[in-house]
């Protein structure tokens, strides 16, 4: 049986369970192939990659039958539809897809959005929000504090989560700081699968450690280019999302991945400043390994975690009126 770290911030926690065997072979293969790919992007950050050719992948991931996909907008942000055969009333996800600002679109995580559907029983919009190097990433935050906007304007916040994997970790907590700017009410919860903090100040001279996906120069390399593309607009980040009127948030990461120190400390802030915040970790070094439900258990495991998360979410509010009735 898995046994994942799982606790408020600074608790004691048990004991992370061993890496599966099929879990040593993906980090085994991503060694040997992502990897050294970004590795080679690093290098030449400015070449121009065939960045939308990639998003093209995802059409030979495996999708849960039944799933149907429909492309729509949301105040004028293009949105994709993922619905479930056994999706629910009132149950509505708000997704923000990774890939570094970079890469990601209509199809690279179409796998992954049908298994977090069905497991949840909702309805997932996943917003094609603008994305680097045509337009900054105050552009992406913009896309998706406008597709929020929107949805609040249409439907009950209480029935919609923010969810979000790397880079879609860092809108999700962008969105909440929006909502909290502008006055919207806030959605029912957040939840992030390895949530990319925001960049380090340039005076921190902390290595990152490698992983399975990114080499040590990777991250910096990615902060820098996103830097030089962020001309003239700011843009609100995860770190002005710190304060005590958030709801529950769920982060869930890799205890080995390049990124975690950064989460737990993004995690200890938001401790800090009274939100509920739950991070739980597990003994792996793949980032967002929930892409891979369909081969690793330790990612089918994350996602029915966080679909029993989203459940208690969304009974907390009838639960609260049977009460007062």
């Amino acid at each position: 049986m898995l046994l994942p770290l799982c606790a408020r911030v600074g608790e004691s926690s048990p004991a992370l369970a061993p890496m599966s065997l099929r879990a040593r072979g993906l980090s085994l293969v991503l060694r040997r192939t992502v990897r050294p790919i970004i590795g080679v992007w690093s290098l030449a950050p400015w070449f121009p990659w065939p960045y939308r050719a990639i998003d093209y992948a995802g059409l030979l991931a495996w999708v849960v039958p039944g799933t149907s996909f429909e492309r729509t907008e949301l105040g004028g942000v293009p949105v994709q539809r993922v619905t479930p055969n056994n999706v629910a009333t009132g149950r509505r996800i708000l997704y923000f897809h990774g890939g570094a600002f970079i890469v990601g679109g209509w199809h690279l995580h179409r796998g992954m959005l049908s298994q977090i559907a069905a497991t949840t029983g909702a309805e997932i919009l996943a917003v094609d929000y603008r994305q680097l190097p045509r337009s900054p990433i105050s552009a992406s935050v913009e896309d998706c504090a406008t597709a929020y906007a929107a949805l609040t304007a249409q439907t009950p916040a209480s029935e919609t989560i923010l969810m979000g994997d790397s880079a879609g970790g860092y809108l999700v907590f962008s969105t909440l700081a929006h909502a909290a700017a502008k006055g919207l009410p806030m959605p029912a919860a957040g939840v992030t699968y390895s949530p990319l903090p925001g960049w380090r100040d340039q005076s921190d001279q902390r290595d990152y450690p490698g992983c399975a996906i990114f080499g040590p120069r990777a991250i910096p390399t990615m902060a820098r280019y996103a830097t030089s593309r962020e001309i003239s607009s700011a843009h609100l980040t995860p770190q002005d999302a710190v304060g005590p009127d958030l709801p529950s948030i769920l982060i869930q990461a890799a205890a080995g991945e390049s990124l975690y120190p950064d989460i737990e400390a993004l995690a200890a802030d938001l401790q800090s400043a009274g939100a509920d915040v739950e991070l739980r970790q597990w003994n792996l070094d793949v980032h967002v390994f929930q892409a891979m439900a369909g081969w690793i258990p330790e990612a089918r495991a994350a996602l029915e975690h966080a679909a029993d998360f989203c459940e208690r979410v969304w009974m907390a509010p009838a639960r609260h009126r049977d009460q007062v009735g």
